[in-house]
């Protein structure tokens, strides 16, 4: 849609410095400023702000938290702070605030933080701002808590797990235990942080308050329960709340819904494009309500496909066919206006709104886009040794990747020519169902040979057979 477009007419004030000949102007102290809650339960987490000023091109903030208190994170990236025991430091590279969170003491009282900040020449001056801080009241109860997909998973798959932890102290364990079939990958926690004993995970937390890991799903469909418990910085035990259940489908998942919303107004004889339908779509729904006469147009390029004057034209509602795809249409008489397609559109098409009369508009739009093309698994091929001697043994190693998983690795060995009197078939192969295949063997005479691979993913899309991955090896005398 176009919009009736209002220009603003920018304002720009000039500011003279004003030059005195023979006068310098001494730089300003550079400042800085600490923002503290009041009060903080024990072992609570809690965030303090600060601001800095006229440091010049680079500065340092240096922060010593009271005893009891731990670092946890920063808005500043990790590579500008520095934490050593209780003194952290942060470089500033032009900002001008920034914030840090900390742990608290988990005894109650009245403490102190301190700080400097250095300006690119090393002065260093102290931060103001508040100081104090008061812990009192009943530590925060330790609580847990995991986050799975929504929806179904494809056999094999990775996917990510969230968990959001508090209350454990200084110091906690998050323990989960994997259904069977299920395999650890990865987190977010330092790889020191993490520990794996069979299908049991343990993460040391060490004041983060979330973290997220990644597993491998079973191969065999069906549904799975995961389980875990928490302990705090004294072994207490609690039960992690939050989802526990996931699906595992060998059924592709439906690909989301696109809903869309445009407001606006036109002027009489305006036109405006709102946004591309693009090829692929299904179950197309277009819905138009307007204050005064105004149009939908769907346009296929510079060609008028749907809309008053155009190919598929009505006063009332019809249906029509461009380029075999089949849509139905309110009319241009009727008021509020529509135009909807079962799909998959041939073509991408180009929605626009025509103002008849001047007026305002609500356009509303939703489509399911095409699923993304699906590519056969990625396959390496490794022989060893390339070129062999006759009667020695060579190795012939595949390997798959893919997004979707491997559910399927094959590879033949094939000689360039036979013996005389020879079978003419393969002289090696192996199947797998995992995502790389090796074997050994002594070829049975000189030549060069093919290997031949292929893989399939979990969602069944496989090498074509007519377009294998290969790689040669030969065998001398």
């Amino acid at each position: 849609m176009r919009k009736l477009l209002f220009s603003a007419i920018g304002v720009a004030v000039m500011i003279a410095a004003l030059v005195v000949p023979g006068v310098v102007l001494a730089s300003p102290a550079a400042t800085a400023s600490r923002d503290l809650p009041a009060t903080v339960a024990p072992g609570a987490n809690f965030t303090v702000a600060m601001t800095a000023a006229a440091y010049g091109t680079m500065g340092q903030v240096v922060e010593t938290l009271p005893a009891g208190f731990s670092y946890v994170s920063s808005s500043l990236p990790s590579g500008q702070v520095q934490v050593t025991g209780n003194v952290v430091k942060f470089v500033l590279l032009g900002e001008t605030s920034f914030t840090y969170s900390v742990t608290a003491s988990t005894t109650a009282g009245t403490y102190t933080f301190s700080g400097i900040i250095k300006d690119e020449n090393l002065i260093a001056y102290t931060i103001g701002g508040d100081t104090a801080i008061t812990v009192s009241g009943a530590p925060p109860a330790t609580t847990a808590s995991r986050n799975l997909p929504d929806a179904a998973v494809v056999p094999g798959a990775a996917f990510n797990v969230g968990i959001t932890a508090s209350g454990y102290g200084t110091m906690g364990q998050v323990l989960e235990t994997l259904p069977a079939g299920f395999s650890y990958v990865s987190s977010s926690l330092d790889a020191s942080q993490v520990q794996v004993t069979g299908n049991v995970v343990k993460f040391v937390l060490l004041g983060e308050t979330s973290f997220t890991y990644s597993v491998t799903a079973s191969t065999t469909v069906g549904t799975y329960t995961f389980s875990g418990i928490i302990k705090d910085e004294d072994l207490i035990a609690y039960t992690i709340g939050g989802d526990i259940n996931i699906t595992v489908s060998s059924i592709p998942l439906p690909p989301p819904v696109v809903e869309l919303e445009f407001s606006g107004s036109l002027t009489k004889g305006e036109r405006e494009t709102l946004v591309g339908i693009p090829s692929g779509a299904t179950e197309l729904d277009i819905t138009l309500e307007a204050t005064a006469d105004i149009d939908l147009n769907l346009y296929d390029g510079n060609i008028f496909v749907i809309g008053w004057k155009a190919i598929i034209k009505s006063k009332h509602s019809t249906t029509g066919s461009y380029q075999g795809d089949s849509f139905a249409y309110s009319g241009w008489y009727c008021g509020d206006e529509y135009i909807r397609a079962d799909g998959p559109l041939s073509r991408a098409y180009d929605l626009k709104v025509y103002g008849y009369e001047a007026g305002n508009y609500t356009v509303t739009v939703s489509y399911v886009p095409a699923a993304p093309p699906n590519p056969p698994p990625t396959i390496d091929i490794d022989v060893v040794p390339a070129t062999v001697a006759l009667g020695n043994p060579v190795t012939v190693s595949v390997s798959a990747t893919d997004p979707d998983g491997v559910a399927m690795v094959m590879f033949v060995v094939w000689p360039e020519e036979y013996p005389e009197g020879g079978d003419e078939g393969p002289v090696a192969m192996i199947t797998t169902f995992t995502d790389e295949g090796s074997l050994t063997f002594v070829p049975g005479w000189a030549g060069t040979y093919t290997v031949e691979a292929f893989a399939c993913d979990m969602l069944d899309s496989c090498t074509p057979k007519a377009m294998p991955e290969s790689a040669t090896f030969v065998v001398s005398e």
